[in-house]
């Protein structure tokens, strides 16, 4: 952990075993962020901060998978005012519910979890059908994005797209084009693939030219319009938005 401060930042360490991915939020409500840090053995271990950058370990869940976990998200999935985590194995997707009373969470989580024919390794969330209720949506190693349409309480459908060649390792929601509905990014490593939210759940597909490993959006230029930052093993380029939908070609960061 990196600890800021008017002379910079300095390294304080404390111990998680295999950690993989990792989410902040208050799930103890005391007014310290805490950790959920999923690990290769299969855990979700809540780590509750005191304040002053240390952790301790709160809680223990154990996963269901035969190789590793791989994402974690969180969001109020079902409409308690409590935080709640989803997180993703190599075979299972698991809901953890935040427990507590009045809007106000304990640390304490349900455990749920269900096969998945997909090995996805990033999720986002957001309101992709405008319902007022918290979706997901994920991406990994195969052709395959899938969208879980949230009922408020919890419970989730699933939809498909299929697309041309994988996915990347990460996938991001965001209004790219400012029309009140969220879009979903995610690289495709010869790709980016922007798509374009229609606000009732559906998306239509964009493929641009990029080699891509990692991706971010955000106004870079100043114009109020989302440009594109692409990552790659040669470097970082910058997509300048030009119109709704329409980027220069790269221009390199480094």
């Amino acid at each position: 952990m990196l600890i800021n401060s008017p002379s910079g930042f300095t390294t304080l360490t404390f111990t998680v075993p295999q950690p993989f991915n990792l989410v902040a939020g208050d799930f103890v409500e005391d007014g310290h962020p805490d950790l959920a840090v999923v690990s290769f053995d299969l855990k979700v271990r809540i780590m509750a901060g005191a304040g002053n950058g240390s952790m301790s370990l709160f809680g223990t869940y154990p996963l269901s998978g035969f190789e590793q976990a791989r994402s974690i998200v969180t969001d109020d999935f079902n409409g308690d005012e409590i935080a709640d985590l989803f997180v993703q194995t190599d075979t299972h997707d698991h809901l953890l519910l935040g427990q507590g009373t009045g809007g106000v969470g304990n640390g304490l989580f349900s455990n749920s979890a269900q096969g998945t024919p997909y090995i996805h390794w990033c999720a986002t969330t957001g309101d992709f059908n405008s319902d007022g209720n918290v979706d997901l949506a994920t991406a990994g190693a195969n052709p395959v994005i899938v969208i879980r349409l949230g009922n408020g309480s919890g419970a989730f459908g699933q939809t498909y797209i299929t697309v041309t060649g994988n996915n990347g390792n990460e996938i991001i929601s965001a209004d790219v084009d400012g029309d009140g509905n969220l879009d979903l990014v995610t690289p495709g490593f010869d790709v980016v693939r922007v798509l374009w939210g229609n606000g009732n759940g559906t998306f239509t597909i964009q493929n641009i030219p990029a080699t891509c490993t990692s991706v971010a959006v955000a106004d870079f230029t100043g114009d109020g319009a989302k440009d594109l930052v692409v990552g790659h093993l040669h470097g970082v380029e910058l997509y300048r938005a030009t119109a709704p939908r329409t980027w220069a070609p790269a221009d390199p960061y480094f």
